[in-house]
């Protein structure tokens, strides 16, 4: 067996430049590299190898508790922290400023949340609450930041635990603390899919909630690290350090590790193989046979790894999602932000990162550095992002909304920052002394769209409106008097919400009429989402019915209508079908059939789409845009929604060539 030295492997910092560059090609083009986010696993293996004989350092120079072990503890913490935040800090700031500048303000809201989380140590629960599914996280460029809180909450925990061990232990050894550590581990690895199990069959929660939450939880990123464990007790021929006291204990982990594969496979079985993988590079050296430049060159990304992962998304997000680069460059302006990526992280390294890590080294790593960085790197970002927050939440962040030019004088009003306004929001220049052009006009679905419809609009030199309503489609007081809609109407009249969303559309009618606009774009939510969500009760066929009456009603107004049908949904309310269920509870990975799914936007668009309209009445069906002849990749597109059923600017894009054709 080979014995390698831990304190500089070149193989391992190649397996950081591929672990790095496997999530960078994820970030660029999920539907190419669906499975470069195992680059993460591959990260706390790493870090369980390099970490192990840190925290046995600790330990090392006495047998029981005392104050030297806490003080190599504390230099312990120090030095990650050195390590960790300058880098941490700088690109926090650098991604606020991409963000604000070139991006649409409307997708991050949560932007300043989740940098604020990530200062606190806690961007994993940030991502959790904020952003929810991290495949489809590219609607926040700093949900990556969720990893790098696992991984610190792991440094604080097991060094911690094992010093709280130590001071029950008369004789706290290495291979004890080798031992706790695979121990953590194995709990770690079995106890995912008892809470998957125990909570989605008792607690009756949605397999998909308790799926994200382990995700993203340190407590199912143990057993990974452990790994890391085992790869440096392997690698320095300390097998002896694994035996254990007794015969039983070897049985129960054997039997653990052997039922828990089985239940792994049972749901993602991908985590697994590449950590197993990444073990037996580590223990054989197998990147140690690779031609002496493909060392070198991955191991300058892998010295880099860490400020590169930091910086990657926020440039990617940038490059997905900025309105000034335009669909025809976005590609090459993605590689562009690739190769950025590269040279801003190894700039930062060398200039923040590794002078940092130095100073911590050093003897000069006192109170007064600690407070220092501490100062600049920490509490002037969450001063910062705590400023930008409350910018956001007053409404003041926009107002270099470069998508949205020439804005009319009372589109500053607050309501226009919402997609509750009580009046339309006017952009660019007036047609006519008192008409628009276009008018978008529907729920939030509406609002998700309104990027690429203020982008189409304006390089016509059109004027255009935005009024929207959440949770309020578009119907009429005035079709529902009819004899068999009378019951319903008495009941959406009696409904405070809902009575004020039919006199919103009243509003919005009456608007339209007067103002005599060249088109007006139309879309809700699928009628299924409405009424299993939103609570309407109507039943879905009469709900598509009273739509596409007040369609016609539109219509019937001489104006020039384009309905755009509801889009593919990544959560569908109730779902009546056990196979799909449980389809989507492993990740919604696969494709469906389109007959698969009796329910939601697809029954919405075959109606529509079936309908025969009058001329002046274009019908846009998403389903063309997202879906193939019979299929529906909805786990591969996650990237193009801001939750589960909203757009993000991205998706909106893909709307694009459709919307310009019915508009001309």
């Amino acid at each position: 067996m080979k014995n390698f030295s831990n304190d500089h492997r070149v193989d391992i910092q190649a397996l950081r430049g591929i672990a790095v560059l496997a999530v960078l090609l994820f970030h660029a083009k999920q539907s190419i590299f669906p499975l470069g986010y195992l680059g993460v696993d591959v990260f706390f293996v790493i870090s369980g190898f390099v970490v192990t004989p840190l925290i046995l350092r600790i330990f090392s120079q006495s047998e029981i508790f005392d104050r030297e072990t806490l003080n190599r503890l504390r230099a312990f913490f120090i030095r990650r922290f050195f390590r960790l935040a300058p880098a941490l800090g700088t690109s926090l700031i650098l991604a606020a400023l991409l963000v604000i500048i070139f991006s649409p303000s409307w997708d991050n809201r949560n932007f300043p949340h989740q940098a604020i989380a990530t200062l606190l140590l806690v961007g994993n629960l940030g991502a959790y609450t904020f952003i929810g599914d991290y495949f489809h996280g590219d609607s926040n460029p700093l949900v990556h930041t969720w990893s790098l809180s696992a991984e610190e909450q792991i440094y604080i925990l097991i060094p911690l635990f094992l010093f709280f061990l130590s001071k029950f232990s008369r004789r706290f050894r290495k291979s004890s603390i080798i031992r706790t550590l695979l121990l953590i581990g194995i709990i770690s690895f079995i106890s995912q899919f008892f809470i998957q199990i125990f909570f989605s069959n008792y607690l009756d929660l949605d397999a998909r909630v308790i799926k994200n939450a382990l995700f993203y939880s340190p407590i199912s990123r143990l057993w990974e690290f452990s790994l890391g464990t085992v790869a440096y007790t392997l690698s320095a021929n300390r097998m002896n350090e694994l035996k254990f006291s007794n015969k039983i204990g070897s049985f129960v982990i054997l039997v653990g590790i052997s039922a828990s594969f089985i239940f792994y496979l049972s749901f993602d079985p991908y985590p697994l193989i590449s950590t197993l993988a990444a073990l037996g590079i580590i223990h054989f050296g197998v990147l140690l046979h690779l031609p002496r430049i493909a060392q070198s060159l991955l191991g300058w990304v892998g010295d880099s790894s860490y400020s590169i992962y930091l910086v990657h998304l926020p440039l990617m997000y940038v490059a997905k999602n900025s309105p000034i680069f335009g669909d025809a460059r976005r590609q090459i302006v993605i590689g562009l932000a690739f190769l950025v990526s590269l040279i801003i992280g190894s700039v930062m390294f060398s200039q923040i990162e590794n002078r940092f890590r130095i100073t911590a080294t050093s003897n000069t790593s006192g109170k007064r550095n600690v407070k220092k960085i501490v100062g600049i790197f920490v509490l002037l970002p969450l001063i910062f992002f705590s400023s930008l927050d409350l910018a956001i939440a007053h409404n003041y962040w926009g107002a270099f909304n470069i998508q949205l030019p020439n804005t009319h004088s009372h589109a500053q009003n607050n309501f226009c920052k919402s997609f509750d306004a009580i009046a339309p929001c006017i952009y660019g220049k007036r047609a006519t002394a008192g008409g628009i052009n276009n008018i978008l006009i529907g729920d939030s679905h509406a609002d998700s769209i309104k990027t690429i419809f203020g982008q189409i609009t304006s390089t016509r030199s059109e004027s255009y409106a935005v009024w929207t309503k959440g949770n309020c489609p578009f119907i009429l007081r005035e079709t529902l008097e009819e004899p068999k809609y009378k019951e319903i109407l008495d009941t959406l009249s009696t409904d405070s919400s809902k009575g004020s969303c039919l006199q919103h559309n009243q509003e919005i009618f009456d608007y339209v009429r007067s103002n005599s606009p060249i088109r007006v774009w139309v879309t809700n939510r699928n009628t299924q989402g409405y009424k299993t969500t939103f609570s309407w009760n109507i039943p879905s066929n009469d709900l598509r019915h009273i739509i596409k009456l007040n369609l016609l009603e539109l219509a019937g107004a001489s104006l020039k209508v384009i309905y755009i049908g509801p889009v593919p949904e990544k959560a569908y309310g109730d779902v009546p079908n056990h196979r799909l269920l449980w389809q989507l509870q492993r990740g919604a990975t696969s494709d469906f059939r389109i007959w698969d799914l009796p329910f939601g936007p697809f029954n919405d668009n075959r109606i529509f789409s079936k309908s025969v309209f009058p001329s002046n009445l274009a019908y846009i069906n998403p389903i063309d845009v997202f879906c193939g002849l019979n299929s529906c990749r909805l786990g591969r597109d996650y990237q193009f929604y801001s939750d589960s059923h909203h757009l993000n600017s991205m998706g909106s894009q893909k709307l694009r060539t459709a919307l310009e054709a019915a508009s001309n």
